[in-house]
């Protein structure tokens, strides 16, 4: 059917139906003004407006599709996963495993004592060092602040080739992260926040100059995998090309400043007995801070001095104010809840999910309440109390619920985003061996009471264990989604309006990094096996990235599925097959064995 745009689209429709536009007004709930409004501005028809359209005018799959490039046009300049350019770099994007580039120890550190003598330091040592000059006293909260200049790859020939110098700055910065939760934890706790900086002299290489600028979205997908270990590891993560500083005697260096705060928490104080406004007193005065700088040669050498408390203060300003003299606002706007935040993104965007299992926001809520029931008088409550209380960060909103009250915000919460995910076509992609693992163990990996450290071990091994009917239950859940898949009879995995599951080959890397892919927005990688953290919201926030990355799952290792060989994911005849095998697994107690895979 060959029409002109969306209002000669709907004419057509009405005229096979004998229908006016005041009669279609009436059945989907608009004004006769409103609705010509909208068909000028189509987006601005809400999801019930479409469904009502569709049920009222008896769209077809073809017809809704016709009907949704109406209403969601192809922006100009949005690029396509073209294989030919992209697909072995994303391809790389996926398969990283960031565990087996932190197992090796890295270079050394030059540090700089006070006294002017230098000392070899490894990250361990240096960690001990900045975390030893503070108690860590049962109850403390030691707050490190990075702030990073540059420190990405330096781009030279024919990116296409993918030829860039990378440099070992990186994995220096997260190592040591890594060692300084190590030394404090967990007798005190530790939050790392990163705000990271680029000079002027990386916007001809980033920005995009054009609809279709290979040259820049290499760069930035280049940047976003030199990124991952950062984006995975901080609690906070910022990072925006639009806060790139104007100073030139910037633009040659890769820096990166450290603010050490050790203080009292607030919470601790208030259970005490505390008033907020006395304890917020007490914390403020007890607060103290040191700072640090390590300086990068282009090859990744360290060098690193301790600058001192307070009187380290002005330049630690002056790095965070641009040549206009404007302080950048250090501290990223307050999200509050992840999952709320999570849920407004959830709502309004297409997204992706590769998870080795499953996320703890695909359970459904009659599965939590069913656990809370279970749980709520036995010795496993204080374990789901504290991943409770992790998933309804901050606590000083949840901190003095009690469990019950703190149960029912948590799965409500959880729930909305479910229900908003499933609406808007959310995709999960998970691995046989990650399913085998939740089965053989009744864990899911991103649900547990404390982190792991970035070989996967465990520091507290009570994780959240879900019995073998639950397990069961959740690969059922996973296999009715296909099953309806396949009697749905529409093609493109962004139009069903349930969560959609699929399934990786056994020979593609089981997924050591969540990856959160939104169309239009960006990217959320969150490391799995190297210490998740419930409340990261740390996104490389480029709308372009996120509808190439989005693109090429759909068409490359989605779209590719009926091929049999040579595509990342099952077809659903072996998907089907697999979690058959799997489920007999929970039934018969015996998940030892390999061979399901």
């Amino acid at each position: 059917m060959e029409t002109e745009n969306l209002l000669s689209f709907l004419t057509v429709k009405l005229r096979q139906h004998g229908m006016t536009v005041d009669e279609l007004c009436k059945k989907i709930g608009i004004s006769r003004q409103k609705f010509y409004r909208f068909v000028k501005e189509p987006r601005r028809f809400s999801e019930d407006n479409v469904h009502s359209l569709a049920d009222v005018l008896s769209l077809d799959s073809d017809e809704i599709d016709h009907l949704d490039s109406y209403l969601h046009p192809k922006q100009q300049g949005s690029y396509t996963a073209d294989p030919a350019v992209f697909g072995s770099v994303i391809e790389g994007l996926f398969k990283r495993r960031l565990s087996e580039e932190m197992a090796p120890d890295l270079d050394t550190i030059e540090y700089m004592q006070a006294d002017c003598r230098v000392a070899m330091e490894s990250p361990a040592s240096l960690a001990r060092m900045i975390a030893g000059r503070y108690s860590t006293a049962p109850g403390q909260v030691h707050d490190f602040f990075f702030t990073i200049y540059n420190c990405i790859p330096i781009f030279s020939g024919d990116l296409s080739t993918r030829q860039f110098k990378p440099n070992n700055s990186i994995l220096t910065i997260t190592c040591l992260m890594k060692e300084l939760e190590d030394a404090i934890m967990p007798a005190s706790s530790v939050e790392i926040r990163i705000r990271h900086f680029l000079s002027e002299r990386w916007y001809p290489q980033l920005k995009k100059n054009a609809a279709g600028d290979t040259s820049a979205m290499l760069c930035h997908l280049h940047a976003l995998d030199s990124l991952l270990p950062l984006l995975s590891t901080a609690k906070d993560y910022s990072f925006e090309l639009s806060e790139a500083l104007g100073k030139s005697c910037m633009d040659g260096t890769n820096i990166c400043l450290i603010r050490h705060t050790c203080s009292f928490p607030l919470e601790a104080a208030a259970a005490a007995g505390t008033s907020f406004a006395d304890a917020s007193a007490v914390s403020a005065k007890n607060a103290r801070s040191e700072y640090y700088i390590l300086l990068f040669s282009e090859g990744g050498k360290c060098s690193a001095c301790r600058l001192g408390s307070e009187e380290a203060t002005p330049f630690y300003r002056f790095m965070l104010t641009s040549i206009r003299g404007t302080e950048k606002a250090s501290i990223k706007k307050d999200v509050g809840n992840p999952n709320q935040f999570y849920y407004e993104m959830d709502k309004d965007r297409h997204f992706i999910q590769i998870h080795p299992d499953l996320c703890f926001d695909d359970i459904p809520k009659q599965v939590w309440m069913s656990l809370y029931d279970a749980v709520q008088d036995s010795s496993d409550r204080i374990q789901y109390e504290s991943a409770f209380r992790q998933l309804m960060d901050p606590f000083d909103l949840y901190a003095f619920l009690d469990f019950k009250s703190l149960s029912e915000a948590t799965i409500d919460t959880i729930d909305r985003r479910n229900k908003a995910a499933a609406a808007n076509g959310k995709i999960v992609i998970c691995h046989p061996e990650g399913l085998l693992n939740m089965v053989r163990s009744g864990i899911i990996s991103d649900l547990s009471a404390k982190a792991s450290d970035y070989k996967g071990e465990y520091r507290d091994l009570k994780h959240l264990r879900f019995p073998a009917p639950v397990i069961r239950s959740f690969l059922e859940m996973i296999k009715a989604s296909i099953l309806r898949r396949q009697a749905a009879g529409i093609t493109d995995p962004a139009k069903y309006d349930w969560i959609n599951y699929y399934i990786l080959q056994p020979t593609y890397p089981c997924p050591e990094i969540i990856f959160y892919l939104y169309d239009d927005f960006g990217a959320a990688p969150l490391y799995v096996r190297g210490r998740h953290k419930h409340l990261i919201t740390n996104f490389y926030e480029n709308e372009e990235i996120g509808t190439l990355l989005y693109n090429y799952v759909i068409k490359e290792m989605i779209g590719r599925r009926e091929e049999k060989l040579g595509c990342a994911v099952m077809s659903d005849e072996h998907s089907i097959a697999l979690l058959d095998r799997l489920i007999f697994l929970t039934v018969k107690g015996d998940a030892s064995q390999g061979e399901v895979l």
